[in-house]
């Protein structure tokens, strides 16, 4: 029989709800006019369910009861069997309460987590870089679900500092790798640790650092802004997507923007504008840099249109 088409469409109101954990300042209530940085903790897969005691087995939470850190300090907990990213709006609704609940500085909020906690991390932000400052990503990535890795240019601007472990076989260091990247393409403040001889335990030196502390500290909201994402017709009659910014370019042969993206930074965009108007030229310099020769047409597609 033949099928019909048809639209459903509802208001749903939802109840959120994430037990956590409260760090305050020891000179919290001695300083009634000070306003504090803000920092939100994602913890791993393996502290879900509903023994809060669990939160506090590793990074800030575990640290705070160790010694004084100068931040108000959330630290919420995942539920069983299900992660972060399916948490984003209750987060971001935990972190727009603390902003009226304590005396925190709202252009100092920063996100911070690990593993699970660390794709939280880069998700959170990208669907709120208007209330995140800066991030410490630990051993995560991008859930292609959510449309990275392309969504993570929402945070071209964004300070990012990521960590991983070189040997880490959970989650791939490729993970970290692709997303600062693809920020550090387009010219962002976003740079990577990789430890050469840790596994996928990354958060245990990367949180006793002080210079992660002191790095945060430094970072302030800034009016956020996208790349500029933009589209080209090719010769076979196909979109190519592409982003520009910083004086680099990210081209993403599929027009989707989600399958293998091509990251080109300042410098070698500039010696490629310069082999434009020879193909096979162009294409010997593809391969000179250590880029597929293939990307020639793309190149020159992208070139074309900023004409």
């Amino acid at each position: 029989m033949p099928q019909r088409e048809s639209l459903f469409e509802a208001t749903i109101t939802e109840t959120v709800r994430l037990r956590h954990l409260v760090y305050l300042p020891p000179r919290y209530h001695e300083r009634p006019h000070l306003r504090w940085p803000l920092m939100l903790f994602l913890h791993g897969a393996g502290e879900r369910g509903n023994d809060l005691s669990q939160v506090c087995k590793h990074g800030p939470p575990k640290l705070a009861e160790e010694r004084a850190l100068p931040f108000v300090i959330l630290s919420p907990q995942c539920p069983a069997e299900t992660t972060w990213l399916g948490l984003l709006r209750a987060l971001a609704a935990l972190l727009e309460d603390a902003l009226q609940r304590y005396r925190v500085d709202p252009d100092r909020v920063y996100v911070t987590g690990l593993s699970m906690g660390g794709y939280g991390t880069w998700a959170l932000a990208a669907e709120r870089p208007d209330l995140v400052a800066a991030i410490a990503p630990i051993c995560g990535g991008g859930d292609w679900f959510r449309g990275f890795p392309a969504r993570v240019l929402n945070l071209w601007e964004m300070p990012v500092w990521a960590f991983h472990g070189a040997r880490d076989q959970v989650v791939p260091p490729s993970g970290s790798q692709e997303l600062v990247a693809l920020l550090q393409a387009l010219g962002g403040p976003a740079r990577l640790t990789l430890y050469p001889h840790a596994d996928h335990d990354s958060w245990t030196e990367t949180y006793n650092n002080p210079a992660l502390y002191r790095w945060l500290l430094m970072q302030r909201l800034k009016p956020h802004r996208r790349p500029r994402t933009l589209e080209t017709a090719l010769p076979d009659g196909s979109t190519l997507r592409y982003w520009q910014g910083g004086g680099g370019c990210i081209i993403a042969p599929e027009s989707a923007g989600l399958g293998r993206m091509v990251t080109l930074e300042a410098e070698t965009w500039q010696a490629l504008a310069a082999e434009r108007s020879d193909p096979r030229r162009l294409a010997q310099e593809l391969a000179a840099l250590g880029l597929p020769s293939e990307l020639a047409p793309y190149v020159t597609a992208v070139q074309a249109a900023a004409e």
